[in-house]
């Protein structure tokens, strides 16, 4: 039977797989009409472009749920204190919201498909604005999970204090407007970087305080 650190190894590698899913993609939608794009110029680019759209989605879909099953190892390499298992709720909390903003993001690519498919124009172009400002949830999602992950390792140890640090910087950039789009585009970064410490643990703490010792150690 492996044991828990073991189990965390294993599975951390999930956060570079997440990463590799999240920029294959981002990477099919690199092009799409943005906001002001008029109706037949949405339709016209999801009729031509089925295919890697459709890729997108559902890479999209996959990389949500791997990414929920990242944050299991996550959160139990973090739950090292009777303190951060009560705040690490809040990395689940902020990642399922995460995960829920990325499949918005699907469902609207989705839809955007079908507004093109059937030559729709007023669902076109209302589907494309709202696809292009449905930033919210995904960025609110990011903030929490980072700053969560950043606040729980740097107060109860789990993770080198470099990587909480950068966890911290990413929660703060995820809701500094503009800004917020360099955070979606560092964040497969930090999840290799979470995944790869993770993966290397061997159920080792960093910087837990001498006060939780005890408690972290306790079977």
């Amino acid at each position: 039977m492996n044991t828990p650190s073991r189990s965390v190894q294993r599975l951390g590698a999930l956060g570079i797989i997440y990463a590799a899913l999240y920029v294959a993609a981002n990477a099919f939608t690199l092009n799409v009409p943005g906001e002001g794009a008029g109706a037949p110029q949405v339709i016209t680019y999801y009729s031509a472009h089925f295919a890697p759209i459709t890729a997108s989605i559902f890479l999209t879909i996959a990389g949500s749920v791997v990414f929920l099953f990242f944050l299991g190892p996550l959160r139990r390499a973090l739950d090292l204190s009777s303190e951060s298992r009560v705040l690490s709720s809040v990395v689940t909390a902020g990642g399922a919201v995460y995960a829920a903003g990325l499949l918005v993001d699907a469902l609207l690519a989705n839809a955007l498909l079908d507004a093109g498919h059937y030559h729709s124009a007023a669902a076109a172009s209302a589907i494309n604005i709202i696809a292009a400002n449905d930033w919210a949830p995904v960025v609110a999602g990011l903030s929490a999970v980072a700053l969560g992950t950043g606040v729980v390792a740097l107060r109860g140890g789990g993770l080198p204090r470099w990587l909480a640090w950068a966890s911290i910087v990413l929660g703060v950039l995820a809701v500094a407007g503009p800004l917020g789009e360099v955070a979606l585009w560092i964040s497969p970064l930090w999840s290799v970087a979470l995944g790869i410490t993770l993966m290397r643990s061997s159920g080792r703490a960093w910087a837990v305080p001498s006060a939780d010792l005890e408690v972290a150690t306790t079977p």
